[in-house]
């Protein structure tokens, strides 16, 4: 009777800790997709910011030139993240693309 009750509850705690852990991946995926999207969005708005920088009109601009700097602390601080949450391979060649970029 007592290993009834122990065997029910240890399949029960199996059950609810294996929903739990599949919960967890499902949100870590959301979270490391977003976080894709975000860093894209915030890359393509320093190289527009840079375009803007580099004309005639604006060359020299301190507001851009504070702009540009803004966003590149900006990226640093999504790529140490991505370093974090992304497997290495992914997060090489996101180095070697912003190497290449600069």
């Amino acid at each position: 009777m007592l290993t009834t009750i122990i065997a029910v509850v240890s399949v029960s705690i199996n059950i609810f800790l294996l929903v739990y852990v599949r919960w967890l991946l499902k949100n870590f995926t959301y979270v490391t997709d977003n976080l894709e999207n975000v860093w894209a969005l915030v890359e393509e708005f320093q190289a527009h910011v840079k375009m803007l920088n580099e004309m005639e009109m604006y060359y020299g601009d301190d507001t851009l030139k504070a702009l540009i700097e803004h966003s590149k602390k900006v990226i640093d601080e999504i790529d140490r993240y991505q370093t974090y949450l992304f497997p290495s391979p992914i997060a090489e060649e996101l180095e070697e693309e912003m190497e290449e970029d600069d």
